[in-house]
C-alpha cells in the first residue's frame, strides 16, 4: 500500500517530535503492509523553513536504511489554505506529492470562515499552475457534511478527495464515519490516507484496506489504497469521472419491536 498523507517527517509541525517516533510510526505502517509513504507536513505561509524540512527528511531516510526498515519515503507538503502556494513555487520550491508538480496536496479549513475566499483561490492558484488539487479528508469538515454538494463542484473542476483511514473506522465520530463511507459508496473517494501524526498501535491503512475490502470489496480497496496513490508516485495524471449523483444514505428502518419501546 501507499499512503500518501502522512506528519511522519519529525519536529516541523504537530506530527511526530522526534526522529525515534518517526521511526516506530513509519515501522508500525510497514508491518501493516506499506511500501511507500509521502511525507506531507503542513505548510502554512510562505515563511516555510524548505531547508529544515529536507534535512530532516534526509535524515529519517538514512534512519530507515540504516535499520532495514523497508518503506520509501518521498516529500511532500500539506499545503495550508490561507496563503499563495504558487509564491513558493516560483521560488523554485516544489511542494507537489509527486515531485514533478502534477498534484498537491490542500487541507482545508476546519470551519467555513474562509472557505469562499482562501480555500477556493488557493484551488485556483494551483490549477493555474496545471498542478491537480487533492483535497485533503473533506469528510471531516462540517461545511463539507451539511452541503455534500460543494464536493461535488470540486470534482467537476477537476479536484481529487482523499478521505482518512480514521475516519472510515469511526476513530473520530460518529457523523464523521456515516459521511466518509457515503462518499466511498458513491465514488466520491480517490485515496485513501493515515494522516497519521504518531503511533497508533496498529496500522491505520492495514485497517482502513480491511474495512473497505468487507464492505466495499478487493478491488476498491486496491484502488484506493495502491493504484490510485501509485499514480501519483508516476505522476500520472488523473480524474474521477466515477462518481454518482449525491444522495443521502437510506435511514434504517425500525423494526416492530422498537414501537413497543416507545
Amino acid at each position: 500500500m501507499i499512503d500518501i498523507h502522512s506528519h511522519v517527517l519529525f519536529d516541523v509541525d504537530d506530527g511526530c517530535f522526534h526522529i525515534e517516533t518517526s521511526i516506530e510510526t513509519i515501522k508500525e505502517e510497514a508491518q501493516g503492509g506499506v511500501t511507500d509513504i509521502i511525507c506531507t507536513p503542513h505548510v502554512d505561509s510562505e515563511d516555510v523553513d524548505i531547508e529544515k524540512h529536507r534535512n530532516h527528511f534526509n535524515q529519517l531516510k538514512e534512519r530507515l536504511k540504516e535499520e532495514n526498515i523497508n518503506v520509501n519515503i518521498h516529500t511532500g507538503a500539506e499545503i495550508g489554505p490561507n496563503f499563495n502556494p504558487s509564491i513558493l513555487w516560483n521560488r523554485g520550491i516544489n511542494l507537489s506529492v509527486d515531485g514533478l508538480n502534477k498534484y498537491a496536496l490542500i487541507g482545508p479549513f476546519f470551519t467555513d470562515k474562509y472557505y469562499e475566499t482562501s480555500f477556493q483561490t488557493v484551488l485556483y492558484d494551483l490549477q493555474m499552475l496545471k498542478i491537480i488539487p487533492i483535497i485533503a479528508h473533506p469528510e471531516r469538515m462540517s461545511y463539507f457534511q451539511d452541503n455534500p454538494e460543494l464536493l461535488t463542484n470540486f470534482l467537476n473542476q477537476g479536484c481529487l478527495l482523499q478521505v482518512n483511514a480514521q475516519s472510515l473506522l469511526g476513530l473520530y465520530d460518529e457523523k464523521c464515519e456515516t459521511f466518509s463511507n457515503r462518499l466511498l459508496e458513491l465514488n466520491y473517494i480517490s485515496f485513501v490516507a493515515s494522516d497519521k501524526h504518531r503511533k497508533y498501535g496498529f496500522s491505520l491503512m492495514e485497517k482502513a484496506y480491511n474495512h473497505i475490502k468487507e464492505n466495499y470489496g478487493e478491488a476498491l480497496a486496491n484502488k484506493l489504497c495502491y493504484e490510485n496513490p501509485k499514480k501519483i508516485l508516476d505522476s500520472v495524471p488523473m480524474v474521477n469521472y466515477d462518481y454518482k449523483t449525491w444522495t443521502e444514505p437510506p435511514k434504517p428502518k425500525k423494526s416492530f419491536w422498537s414501537f413497543l419501546k416507545k
